[in-house]
């Protein structure tokens, strides 16, 4: 099974992609944890320094061909039989990315299509999308300083950013089914709602 963990910044992705884990391998299945930008995206750290937001189809074919690489290893742990869990995958690649390119279409019918169709090159469609739902305002009283790519962290943007997840999640693309969780909860009641979706992917835990 593969589960993607999606969400804004502060949203508590990598925390909870650990508890689950946990729970997981509490019930003897095999977990296989990972996240993206890959390890490897960092060499085009300098790439996205100099371009920023201003080159979004450089930005997203940088992600896409990270994706494409990191997919294969993601289905060579599923053909092991282990649980993917991935902190980002597609549907981020379509909030974030998708977001700067969103303006260049007609309408939001015309961007969606596109952007669907371009993500599409990557086959591998995760069986479950756990959403972290945070308001963008919450984030930024989170915030810490120490993202990766500040870029991605100016509040107006953030904004457009969980717009675009929500019409992604509304009109049921990039993953074949989905969990919403409210991120503000405390981080036990997170866990539940995100197993609950989990269970009911892959049955009763034994």
């Amino acid at each position: 099974m593969f589960i993607a963990i999606e969400g804004i910044d502060g949203s508590g992705k990598s925390t909870l992609a650990s508890s689950i884990e946990k729970s997981l391998s509490s019930y003897d299945y095999r977990v296989y944890r990972t996240y993206e930008p890959t390890d490897k995206f960092t060499v085009n750290k300098e790439i996205l320094d100099r371009a920023g937001r201003d080159e979004p189809l450089l930005l997203l074919s940088l992600f896409l061909k990270d994706r494409i690489e990191h997919s294969n290893e993601i289905r060579r742990q599923l053909d092991m039989g282990n649980i993917v869990i991935c902190d980002r995958y597609s549907l981020s690649t379509f909030a974030y990315q998708g977001t700067l390119l969103r303006n260049n279409f007609e309408d939001n019918k015309s961007w969606i299509k596109w952007m669907e169709n371009v993500l599409s090159i990557v086959r591998l469609v995760p069986d479950l999308t756990i959403y972290l739902d945070l308001d963008p305002k919450e984030f930024m009283q989170r915030k810490m300083g120490n993202h990766q790519y500040e870029m991605f962290e100016n509040e107006e943007y953030l904004h457009s950013v969980y717009d675009a997840y929500r019409i992604a999640i509304d009109h049921k693309i990039l993953s074949k089914s989905y969990q919403i969780c409210d991120a503000s909860l405390p981080r036990n009641k997170v866990l539940e709602c995100a197993m609950a979706g989990i269970k009911k992917s892959i049955g009763s835990l034994q």
